[in-house]
């Protein structure tokens, strides 16, 4: 007997699903989950059993979770609950929770993956009913991380560590370097530019909603070159891999193109260079590109003899 998937049938297969101490049916004639106890057993044909989902399957759809998630932290920390076996979905749930933008993201990915294995079930039982596949007829769940994000200039006494912070960011880069050599060359790279508190400097910051910091960004402005130049980009490490370093550009790039400047620039160093393909999704070209060879690693190489 056939039926039509909505939404909100769905949305009662996942939750009949999900309850593995019960079996649960769809109710063709009515067009509802109800447990197996319900069924009329002198029609059992109006019944079609939903999808099978074991503990393995969740395990499995945690660890997809995992691959695509690309905040450092939080992916090592849930790694290791995984590695455990030891109550691993409520300490998997219980840390999401600790960090809401990457709970909205495990809930996203879960949603999603949840209603395509149930179109897939549906799309199977279509061909036996000799029907073509269907494709959901409401918009996928998407990824909301970034609005939760504030993004708003600040002034410099709202940021009094921002020197420190611009200073840690650059270790990060260069965390390969020497202490002494990353010192030496932050200094010489920011000796030429403006304070963050001079005029020429314009400080963006995002806010999670409950008004913790989670990246800034650092730019200096010319406006007789009509040239800007982002000295800094930096992301708090809990919320890395989450969007916060795009929000900031974007929002910066509108407001250096409100302010009449017409080219933006940026320099990536060490680790920072990995940045580049996102870079080059946001319209940034590359111009340039800096080698630097260890003469001391070279000395101790070629003139050993």
């Amino acid at each position: 007997m056939k039926f039509e998937l909505t939404k909100e049938l769905a949305d009662q297969v996942i939750y009949g699903m999900e309850d593995q101490e019960h079996d649960y049916y769809v109710d063709v004639q009515r067009a509802e989950v109800i447990p197996e106890h319900e069924i009329d057993e002198d029609d059992e044909m109006r019944y079609v059993l939903i999808p099978e989902w074991r503990s393995v399957d969740g395990y499995n759809l945690m660890e997809r979770f995992l691959q695509q998630l690309r905040n450092p932290i939080y992916r090592e920390e849930l790694r290791l609950i995984l590695a455990s076996g030891h109550r691993v979905f409520r300490r998997f749930k219980d840390t999401v929770k600790q960090q809401p933008e990457i709970e909205r993201l495990w809930y996203n990915f879960k949603d999603r993956e949840m209603h395509r294995l149930v179109y897939e079930w549906y799309n199977d039982l279509r061909e036996t009913w000799g029907l073509d596949p269907v494709e959901p007829d409401y918009n996928e769940t998407e990824d909301l991380v970034q609005v939760d994000f504030q993004v708003r200039e600040v002034i410099p006494g709202e940021l009094p560590e921002l020197r420190e912070l611009d200073r840690q960011g650059f270790s990060e880069m260069l965390v390969d370097s020497s202490p002494e050599y990353r010192e030496q060359l932050y200094r010489r790279r920011r000796a030429s530019l403006p304070a963050p508190t001079d005029p020429e400097s314009r400080v963006l910051c995002a806010f999670t909603a409950g008004g913790d910091r989670a990246g800034f960004l650092w730019a200096v402005e010319y406006p007789e070159l009509r040239l800007a130049l982002v000295v800094q980009l930096r992301v708090e490490p809990e919320f890395r891999g989450l969007g916060v370093a795009g929000v900031l550009l974007e929002r910066y790039n509108r407001a250096a193109y409100e302010a009449g400047l017409v080219e933006l620039e940026i320099e990536l160093a060490g680790s920072a260079r990995g940045m580049g393909d996102a870079l080059s999704r946001h319209g940034f070209e590359p111009v340039s590109e800096t080698f630097v060879l260890d003469l001391d690693r070279w000395g101790r190489e070629e003139l050993r003899d």
